[in-house]
């Protein structure tokens, strides 16, 4: 912002599962294309409404930033395998 590059901070996810047969189970961060941040087996479900994923070597944001969210389903319905994402972002810092 105003050529001011911000340091990358924590990434925050928000999403909600049908239940345990839909489950977020990695979340791997990217600067570019360099792995930044890996959280594997965090095994996550139901209402998951503000969840951070540290990166333990903070640096300047100069490419973009993603974040590749791995998921497992098991049985049950159609809804019970259900995953929404409500959003993903970055704390940002100066």
């Amino acid at each position: 912002m105003n050529d001011d590059r911000k340091v990358v901070g924590p990434v925050i996810l928000r999403f909600i599962t049908g239940g345990t047969n839909a489950v977020v189970q990695h979340v791997h961060i990217y600067h570019g294309s360099s792995l930044i941040a890996v959280h594997n087996d965090v095994n996550l479900s139901g209402s998951q409404l503000f969840v951070r994923f540290g990166v333990p070597q903070f640096q300047s944001a100069v490419f973009g930033l993603g974040i590749s969210v791995g998921v497992r389903f098991g049985g049950g319905t159609a809804t019970e395998r259900r995953v929404d994402f409500i959003s993903a972002g970055c704390d940002f810092r100066p």
